[in-house]
């Protein structure tokens, strides 16, 4: 009993920390290290790579969480505000060791990090939320930390109209 104890333990941890290898015998190279880190108002995000150079789409999605299961509101927010109303969405380059600082998300369907002029517009909350940011490629994602947005209607300058 002992004896198949020690052979498990052996196995694992040889196994445990050996990067993945490529054929050719070459490591396999690790997927960018994108975190996405709320901050202390709630729709207030950061997102750091800790990696080499990533391409992310220049939009990323807004998730609730309902009865355990993460759902896609349809709500797409813009990593810089740069792209001008009806462009094509592009990518934008996340340099090794940058950050970027999206405008924050006020929990509106519309106009929630910019006061755009909409004619429909919800304010969403309360909930649990998360922000997801994408590759450029649709290849990876990375999802943030759940936050709650409160009940009461944020001060925005949003009028419904």
């Amino acid at each position: 009993m002992r004896l198949a104890a020690l052979c498990a333990l052996m196995f694992l941890s040889c196994c445990e920390s050996r990067p993945a290898k490529q054929p050719g015998g070459k490591p396999a190279a690790a997927g960018p290290a994108i975190v996405v880190r709320n901050l202390d108002t709630p729709g207030a995000l950061v997102i750091e790579n800790h990696g080499p150079t990533a391409m992310l789409r220049d939009r990323f999605a807004v998730e609730s969480q309902h009865e355990g299961t993460w759902e896609d509101t349809g709500i797409d927010l813009e990593l810089s505000g740069q792209r001008p109303r009806g462009q094509q969405e592009t990518c934008e380059e996340l340099r090794a060791g940058a950050g970027l600082r999206p405008a924050r998300w006020s929990g509106w369907t519309c106009g929630g990090q910019f006061t755009q002029p909409c004619r429909q517009t919800a304010y969403i909350g309360p909930g649990t939320f998360r922000f997801v940011v994408s590759s450029c490629d649709g290849k990876h994602r990375w999802e943030g930390p759940p936050f709650e947005l409160p009940a009461e209607l944020p001060a925005s300058g949003h009028a419904q109209q």
